[in-house]
């Protein structure tokens, strides 16, 4: 159960979740409190990238879990180094592109 759903957050945003289509699973409002979670939060952008080269290959992170490849499990094992060693590996690599805005810095 997340946060949300659970009837945990400010009041108006909790308003919104139950009035949604998943208000039938929502907590009632009796059990609801208001706390301002998440208003430090800020919004991230989120792109998906398609890349097609010869030497690209999908790595099956779900089958390493229970049956990693031998050198792959002894490189994180011996050293903490290798393929392994990445901290959410459904989510791939990541691109950071830093533009500069003249009224709010670097972004």
């Amino acid at each position: 159960m997340t946060r949300a759903t659970g009837g945990i957050g400010p009041d108006d945003q909790l308003q919104v979740v139950a009035g949604s289509k998943d208000g039938a699973t929502f907590a009632a409002k009796a059990d609801w409190i208001n706390l301002p979670v998440g208003y430090n939060l800020m919004d991230h952008l989120n792109t998906d990238l398609i890349l097609t080269h010869p030497d690209v290959v999908f790595y099956d992170f779900y089958e390493a879990w229970t049956t990693p490849i031998q050198t792959d499990e002894d490189a994180y094992l011996k050293s903490r180094t290798g393929i392994l060693t990445q901290s959410a590996p459904n989510i791939g690599p990541m691109v950071h592109n830093f533009s500069e805005y003249d009224c709010q810095g670097t972004r």
